[in-house]
């Protein structure tokens, strides 16, 4: 029976402005095609209409000098990033996002900033950060993308932050998690009652799925952990892998 670790997967990362995928604008992204061929990715590079914060520069490396001189529009580069995604799930590809609420949120504002139509999750997400809390929940140590990908040996190097690097590490993370199974004791409405769910075997529409319960929960419980402390949480946000917009639509950007 064929697996989707057997079968293509499109990788999506992006390096922003900032944390708050609010309000973060894109500086790059990157879709890389993983297939049994190998891989490859596409690059875009924006011209910035406000100066890329200094903290920023200093973990992409990219700045806002670099960026005019050398990007594109905003908007063009969004209609063609927007096109791809949409193609690889019309082929029934996974989408694979480290941190899916992040990078989705931020593209889905800036395209509602341009005055595009909003995004839209036409198919499967895979979200190793997700997939690797239900494996490991009681880890100790970072869950950054590097972190994590160093613990099942998967080493960035120098290229760690950049979009490439991170969209391919993010993808190969994703293949060796399929390996695994979860125990569903966490997840009681995913699966058909059984103890241990093999990710592998799974449809990518029950993965999807899965993910979704898991970040909730996986959510809830870090807010119960923070409220035990009397510590406040700025990011109350449960939902996987695309936040809806606070206070209605937003205004397109002339």
């Amino acid at each position: 029976m064929s697996s989707w670790r057997d079968r293509p997967m499109l990788a999506v990362d992006s390096e922003t402005t900032g944390v708050n995928p609010e309000t973060a604008r894109l500086v790059t992204v990157c879709l890389g095609l993983a297939t049994s061929r190998g891989w490859a990715p596409s690059n875009w590079l924006f011209r910035q209409d406000e100066p890329i914060p200094a903290e920023a520069t200093e973990i992409h490396g990219i700045t806002t000098e670099q960026a005019n001189a050398e990007g594109t529009d905003l908007r063009d580069g969004l209609v063609a990033i927007v096109h791809d995604l949409y193609r690889a799930w019309d082929e029934g590809m996974a989408v694979v996002i480290y941190n899916a609420p992040y990078d989705l949120t931020v593209i889905d504002h800036e395209l509602r900033r341009c005055g595009l139509p909003p995004l839209e999750v036409r198919g499967p997400v895979i979200d190793p950060l997700v997939l690797d809390k239900a494996l490991d929940r009681w880890r100790k140590g970072s869950r950054k993308l590097v972190d994590v990908a160093a613990h099942y040996g998967i080493e960035l190097g120098e290229a760690a932050h950049g979009a490439e690097a991170d969209a391919l590490a993010a993808c190969r993370l994703a293949w060796k998690l399929g390996a695994k199974a979860v125990r569903l004791e966490d997840y009681s409405r995913t699966g058909d009652g059984t103890t241990w769910l093999a990710l592998a075997g799974v449809s990518l529409a029950d993965l999807h799925r899965f993910q979704m319960e898991a970040y909730e929960s996986q959510r809830l419980s870090f807010m119960a952990y923070k409220a035990r402390k009397g510590e406040p949480v700025d990011d109350t946000s449960t939902e996987w892998p695309l936040r809806s917009l606070p206070g209605g639509a937003a205004e397109a950007v002339a």
